[in-house]
């Protein structure tokens, strides 16, 4: 069972710090700093390779930034992809 316990003052000060700070990110801002529809990005989210979200605001999952560019980084490198087979 999910523990709903209030974080404490300084968890939901840090938790804020990374929101503001554009290191926690929705599907919308992966779509905006991607350059991709939000269609697009919110496919991308439910691939297997791709980072796992780390919370939720609301309803909506969130994602460190550092992990969506390393993934982002690692999808623009040459050769076969992980997991991904040649055609």
């Amino acid at each position: 069972m999910a523990d709903h316990r209030k974080p404490s003052s300084a968890v939901r000060a840090v938790w804020d710090q990374l929101v503001a700070s554009g290191g926690i990110v929705t599907v919308s801002e992966i779509s905006r700093r991607l350059g991709v529809s939000r269609a697009y990005a919110s496919k991308i989210t439910r691939r297997d390779d791709f980072p796992d979200p780390v919370d939720t605001l609301g309803d909506r999952p969130v994602w460190l930034w550092a992990e969506v560019e390393g993934w982002r980084d690692a999808e623009r490198k040459p050769g076969p992809k992980p997991g991904r087979g040649r055609r």
